[in-house]
């Protein structure tokens, strides 16, 4: 999970303990959204989500929602290169 802290401009990444690959690929997940927000790609504005400028209503299904959708597209990316480093 990715909170974003307005007031400091800053991003709050929470990782529930799991196995080193599996902690590893969800914080490449995150880092994902750290970058949406951080673009504005992705917004959250009193409770409702915009994204690449469009309103999206509370009722998409969380694996259709499209900022998931582009951080499971690029969370291995982002891990193996981490990782490779």
């Amino acid at each position: 999970m990715t909170v974003p802290l307005d007031a400091l401009d800053s991003y709050v990444v929470i990782v529930k303990p799991a196995k080193l690959s599996t902690v590893g690929v969800t914080l490449a997940h995150e880092m994902v959204h750290v970058r949406q927000l951080a673009k504005g790609i992705l917004k959250l504005v009193k409770g409702k989500t915009h994204w690449r400028g469009r309103w999206v209503s509370a009722k998409v299904k969380y694996l259709n929602q499209p900022w998931e959708l582009d951080a499971f597209a690029k969370q291995e990316i982002v891990f193996r290169r981490s990782v490779s480093e």
